[in-house]
């Protein structure tokens, strides 16, 4: 899976202001999993286990998207500090694996 190939996908239901795709660690251990970072709309955050739904639904009916099980709502996704614009994917996997 790529970043730039599944956040559009992702970024197309209207709920979702911004998404980001890293590898976590599973609590159970081994290596990264393919994972979607979500950054819902705020007066969508509500409806989080709906949404939740329609993304696995929208997930599967894409080739570059198929197979990725795990989503996580986050409040706001962190930026790279040198680039306003860019999210800091290593922060977002430091943070989630845990």
């Amino acid at each position: 899976h790529f970043p730039l190939c599944c956040e559009p996908v992702i970024n197309t239901h209207p709920e979702v202001e911004r998404s980001a795709l890293v590898g976590l660690r599973p609590a159970s251990g081994g290596g990264p999993a393919p994972a979607m970072c979500i950054q819902l709309r705020p007066e969508a955050r509500d409806r989080s286990h709906q949404i939740l739904s329609e993304l696995k639904e929208l997930a599967d009916r894409h080739d570059a998207t198929r197979g990725i099980d795990r989503f996580v709502f986050v409040d706001l996704l962190p930026v790279d500090k040198r680039h306003n614009a860019k999210i800091d994917r290593p922060a977002l996997a430091a943070e989630y694996s845990k």
